[in-house]
């Protein structure tokens, strides 16, 4: 799955925040309000008012250091729960469950934020089932879950309206306008938006101008929008460095050398700021490198390491797009090795977890063996190796289904070179041929499909692909939106690397054309492409191991792909010296390809 956008990050991190953090000053931040807090906690009068105080400590680290804020979180738990004040348990359990979000963990979120939420069911607070539908929507929605997130979303939605409280109207309809955008409903998303901007907009509340802002912004960069992109985005750049958010200006920054590095990529480098106008290519790759630097650069101050990884893989293709191939390389491999990093610190977080629930989970084994001691000797030691085994049982189970999972995610060689070093290096391959399908009409599908229909259309033609590529030596790389990449040649050579990819594109091909027999506007038409060149491979990820290539084959493939047909196979010359004794061609002539001029091309036949 893409990776959710930094203007998206920023956003649900706002509203965890204020769903979470309402009660402070905002006039204190940071640990200055925090130190003022503990001053407060030995002239507490009564526990409940020390409850308030760990509590409001807790959320106050969620930002700056989200262990302590557990930590903080569970003293005002445990106390809640002595003087059997629910109302305090619920505000508890929530900031609990916001460090835990704040830490990426988000099953111990979802844990905290569901006792809250029973707990303010129970006692009929609409506030506290708002507050914490909204945390829970966010969860999902971090985990691409939009149907879930929608309805945590509008459940919270039907409660603020009910009460009259615009302010969270707003956020809650921001946060529903992000979910239609991950789900591409661009026009759905904007709409929310909308109606959150002006209620922020009426309330002179510039956080959330500069937030909506910026996601207007990032829709428009997908939609190739670019000159609208750049203008809500300088918008909500200006916003920020009025009101001194570094967070938010390094995504801010960040976004705009994107959508630089973009209109470089573009046929039309026409852009127009201010009244201003620029049709350099030259120019906007220069802008694009200013403002990803300064992204990496905010984004080392604020600590925020998600910033620095997302922006050093768009340098390093603004320096590869300049030529300065040594510069590419080099923030390249930095991208690489810092996503590595940032995953390894959050799986150790995890087994950390995973470790204290298999404790508890063997220390309530034996206890249960002890008392079953107790009355019968002999039950007990039978008991007793029933567990053993039983638990060996679940260790080689679970070991077999991690060497799976990593089976399912990674070829069968960098699998084993990750279990064995604990880590891998980029890699050169010389000999691969890369392929890329697009579904044809896929936005208009879409648009008259619902949702549930559309992904289950979507997924039983990538699982076909899957299928297919598996017989033909062929690497599943990813599927992008209604996109899919895969690659033969790597990571173990293959002689036929070219005949393995184009005989699986026929075979594709076929699939489709019966479906759509079957399926009618139900399903999607198919057009492909494929080029034979050098790539460079190895493992990328934020927050989950993910295979990828690079290099100017992959950019071609998808440039074949671009120029093709709907029920055609468009292949490059390259590939078609390597194919054309083995299946029939038919040349098209020279085709302008986008960054790439005029180029032989081929449909197989």
């Amino acid at each position: 799955m893409p990776q959710i956008s930094t203007c998206h990050k920023i956003f649900v991190c706002f509203i965890i925040c204020v769903c979470s953090f309402s009660q402070l000053s905002a006039k204190l931040h940071g640990q200055p309000y925090i130190d003022s807090l503990k001053l407060e906690i030995p002239r507490a009068k009564t526990d409940s008012d020390k409850v308030k105080l760990l509590k409001d400590i807790s959320i106050g680290y969620m930002n700056v250091n989200p262990d302590e804020g557990i930590s903080y979180g569970m003293q005002a738990l445990a106390l809640a729960e002595r003087i059997q004040w629910k109302r305090g348990i619920a505000r508890a359990s929530n900031n609990i469950g916001a460090n835990y979000n704040a830490k990426s963990n988000y099953p111990l979120a979802m844990e905290y934020y569901i006792k809250a939420l029973k707990i303010n069911e129970e006692l009929g607070e609409k506030i506290g089932i708002a507050s914490n539908s909204m945390n829970i929507g966010t969860i999902y929605y971090f985990q691409r879950n939009c149907e879930k997130a929608l309805y945590y979303f509008e459940h919270a939605l039907k409660i603020y309206e009910q009460l009259k409280q615009y302010k969270k109207i707003a956020e809650t309809v921001a946060n529903i306008g992000s979910t239609y955008s991950q789900l591409g409903q661009y026009a759905r998303a904007r709409e929310n938006y909308d109606r959150a901007l002006k209620i922020y907009v009426d309330s002179n509340i510039k956080e959330g101008i500069g937030l909506i802002y910026s996601d207007i912004g990032q829709d428009c960069h997908k939609l190739g929008e670019y000159n609208e992109a750049l203008k809500y985005d300088f918008q909500s750049l200006r916003i920020y460095e009025e009101l001194g958010d570094l967070d938010a200006m390094a995504a801010n920054n960040g976004e705009i050398g994107s959508c630089y590095l973009a209109i470089s990529k573009s046929d039309d480098n026409t852009i127009v700021i201010d009244s201003m106008v620029s049709a350099d290519k030259t120019t906007n790759l220069d802008r694009a490198i200013k403002y990803l630097e300064k992204g990496i650069q905010l984004g080392k101050e604020t600590g925020n390491l998600s910033y620095i990884i997302e922006f050093s893989k768009d340098i390093s293709e603004a320096y590869s797009l300049q030529g300065k191939y040594n510069d590419a390389y080099t923030q390249l491999l930095h991208y690489t090795r810092l996503s590595d990093s940032v995953f390894s610190d959050k799986n150790r977080l995890r087994i950390n977890d995973l470790e204290k629930q298999r404790e508890k989970e063997l220390n309530d084994k034996v206890r249960k063996l002890e008392l079953a001691k107790k009355k019968i000797i002999n039950i007990s030691v039978i008991a007793g190796f029933a567990a053993l085994v039983f638990i060996i049982a679940i260790v080689i189970r679970n070991n077999r289904k991690t060497s799976e999972l990593l089976l399912n995610i990674l070829p069968a060689e960098v699998a084993k070179e990750l279990k064995s070093r604990g880590k891998t290096e980029p890699k050169y391959f010389e000999n691969t041929t890369v392929i890329f399908t697009d579904f044809v009409d896929f936005t208009k599908a879409s648009e008259e499909m619902n949702p549930r229909s559309l992904i289950a259309e979507l997924d039983l033609c990538f699982k076909a692909f899957d299928r297919i590529i598996g017989k033909y030596q062929i690497e599943k790389i990813k599927t992008i939106g209604d996109s899919y990449m895969a690659v033969s040649g790597l990571p173990a050579a293959a002689a036929t690397h070219a005949e393995n990819v184009v005989n699986a594109a026929i075979e594709m091909i076929r699939f489709m054309n019966e479906r759509k027999k079957q399926n009618g506007p139900k399903t999607f038409g198919i057009r492909i492409g494929i080029h034979s060149g050098g790539v460079i491979a190895g493992i990328v990820g934020e927050k989950k191991y993910a295979y990828d290539i690079w290099g100017d084959t992959v950019n071609t493939a998808a440039r074949m792909e671009q120029s093709s047909e709907p029920g055609k196979i468009n292949i490059s010359e390259t590939t078609h010296e390597l194919v054309k004794n083995s299946f029939p061609c038919t040349y098209r002539g020279m085709i302008e390809a986008k960054n790439k001029g005029n180029m032989k091309m081929y449909f197989v036949a």
